[in-house]
């Protein structure tokens, strides 16, 4: 199999953290499906964090195959930068009726639900509804090229 190069781009320490840290930096720094790669010029694709662009700490340079993946949870918000894929974690309206338009394409990912929270829930006192959006099933040939690899890594199923 072959192993992807995968460059984050550097952030200061204090920005450093939640799934940037978590999700894309350490899900590429133990997946036998990739690698880190400290030149975006050798990588395969480029991976961002909402902070890459909010901050200005990245410039891009090579939108063919830069990822976004934001976890935000402003929906209406998507970059406007060019990039091969976006993904986005909040893109349901609520109180309303459905997904969000946006003007490009955004492929929706979702939030982990850990079996002791779920478990915690089940027992609380009160009830209450729980928005639960199912999105899957995407499949278009023009970015196959692209979800492939980021299936190998774990991010589409």
């Amino acid at each position: 199999m072959k192993r992807w190069k995968i460059h984050i781009p550097p952030v200061p320490k204090v920005h450093f953290m939640g799934e940037l840290k978590s999700v894309l930096f350490g899900g590429v720094t133990t997946s036998d499906a990739a690698e880190h790669c400290a030149c975006p010029e050798e990588a395969d694709f480029i991976l961002l964090d909402f902070r890459h662009l909010l901050h200005d700490y990245y410039r891009i340079t090579r939108p063919e195959k830069t990822i976004m993946v934001d976890y935000r949870d402003q929906q209406t918000h998507v970059f406007p930068a060019p990039l091969c894929l976006y993904f986005k974690r909040s893109v349901v309206r609520h109180r309303r009726d459905g997904l969000e338009d946006y003007k490009r394409r955004v492929i929706p990912i979702g939030y982990c639900v850990k079996e002791p929270y779920r478990q915690a829930a089940s027992q609380a006192p009160v009830k209450r509804d729980i928005c639960v959006a199912i999105c899957s099933g995407f499949c278009n040939s023009s970015i196959m090229r692209w979800a492939y690899p980021c299936a190998l890594l774990g991010w589409v199923t």
